[in-house]
């Protein structure tokens, strides 16, 4: 990423890897969008604010249909992963499970081993 990683950084650390909050297909997509346009409005408000501009060009261009056009496409290629990881990882477990010859309807998550 070379310089570009200071400032995806912290958002690795607020958000683990594969946190429930990153792969929701709406809140993870509007998560990472507002984490890269709020910094940039408060930024650009600034000129506002001076009297060097007369409005805020992230502001506007939040309100074009373009704009969310974007947003809705990121959505749905967030969902479809969350939809893979899902798919993917209920495969790998239900596979290992009939490799190994465990019932997959009877075992549950929450059994506790035996104390003999």
């Amino acid at each position: 990423l070379g310089p570009l990683r200071y400032l995806v950084k912290p958002y690795g650390w607020a958000v683990p890897h594969r946190h429930w909050i990153s792969h929701a297909p709406l809140v993870g997509t509007a998560g990472r969008l507002a984490y890269i346009f709020l910094p940039l409005l408060i930024l650009a408000q600034l000129p506002v604010m001076m009297g060097a501009l007369p409005f805020n060009p992230v502001w506007a261009l939040l309100r074009t249909p373009q704009f969310w056009w974007g947003a809705l496409g990121l959505a749905l290629a967030d969902t479809l992963h969350f939809a893979m990881d899902m798919a993917v990882t209920g495969a790998k477990r239900f596979v290992g499970q009939l490799l190994r010859g465990e019932n997959y309807e009877r075992r549950t998550e929450y059994e506790l081993p035996s104390r003999d």
